[in-house]
């Protein structure tokens, strides 16, 4: 029923979080891999003390939602622009630009995504396992559908495609 519902500000804050965290895992890689720890502990300092005084003003203000949603301002103010920028200049002596500009189009198309699959899930009240089950199956192909349209022609994408196609051709032998 409605009342197990989780409040919408509450799913988007943990949506965000989930995304930011999945966009930031391989500089978090790098980061370990390179040494650049110890050029980013400060950083790290300062995001977790900015995460707590906007968790405890946020939380306040509008809840367990305003908590979470501290967490990826926190990121967005510290991890998300400093990090690239040192790993860019030490490590691949380029342009940090080239990688917002990928971030950026990447948060804009998930955003986009996300906003077709609501517009096609509310049409489709759950009511039995089945449904639920169906309603996965839509949401999946359709978001599959349109990030692999979207990345097709992307060296990381050929990648995939050329790994999945070994698999499938091992399993036939």
């Amino acid at each position: 029923g409605t009342e197990y519902l989780l409040p919408a500000a509450l799913v988007i804050a943990v949506s965000i979080n989930t995304y930011l965290s999945c966009v930031l895992q391989p500089l978090w890689i790098y980061r370990d891999a390179t040494g650049l720890y110890q050029k980013t502990k400060y950083v790290m300092l300062i995001a977790a003390i900015e995460n707590i005084v906007l968790s405890i003003i946020m939380g306040k203000m509008i809840g367990i939602s305003g908590v979470i949603f501290a967490s990826a301002i926190s990121r967005l103010t510290t991890y998300c622009w400093y990090e690239p920028k040192l790993l860019f200049k030490e490590y691949f002596d380029a342009k940090v630009s080239k990688y917002y500009l990928e971030l950026l189009g990447n948060a804009v198309l998930s955003a986009a995504v996300t906003a077709v699959v609501y517009l096609i899930a509310v049409r489709f009240p759950v009511n039995t396992w089945y449904m639920l089950i169906a309603k996965g199956v839509v949401v999946g192909l359709v978001c599959a559908v349109i990030f692999i349209a979207v990345y097709f022609r992307t060296e990381g994408a050929q990648n995939i495609f050329q790994k999945v196609k070994a698999l499938l051709q091992k399993c036939e032998a």
